[in-house]
């Protein structure tokens, strides 16, 4: 097996928002979703061994059921869920969003005024 090596590649926003659509977990880093959406095997890096893509385990509409600060509510979409999390938070204490959108994730902010800020 031959050593792993990395390589800078410039993309532009539109590959970066194509590669993001893709993303299954947030523990999932950019070189993970590539490997998916080219089909390579995640053991043998380096060797382009096809593998069948696996079936869709993530609902990305439905019925999300989810309690917070002991109210119980649903989502129609994962997305709504996160931004009713945000929202209950934030009524809850107005400086809650400031606060978080000065947290960053391996350089990535959680929420921001704009998309362009995150």
């Amino acid at each position: 097996m031959t050593a792993s090596t990395t390589t800078t590649v410039e993309i532009d926003i539109d590959v970066h928002r194509a590669i993001e659509a893709r993303r299954a977990t947030f523990a999932q880093s950019h070189n993970d979703i590539l490997r998916t959406v080219f089909g390579l095997s995640k053991a043998a890096p380096g060797l382009l061994e096809p593998i069948a893509p696996a079936p869709s385990t993530t609902r990305r509409t439905g019925r999300f059921p989810y309690t917070l600060l002991g109210e119980k509510t649903e989502g129609a979409s994962l997305k709504e869920v996160y931004m009713g999390c945000l929202r209950k938070l934030a009524a809850r204490d107005p400086r809650f969003l400031k606060r978080l959108s000065k947290t960053t994730t391996r350089g990535r902010r959680i929420v921001a005024r704009t998309p362009d800020a995150l």
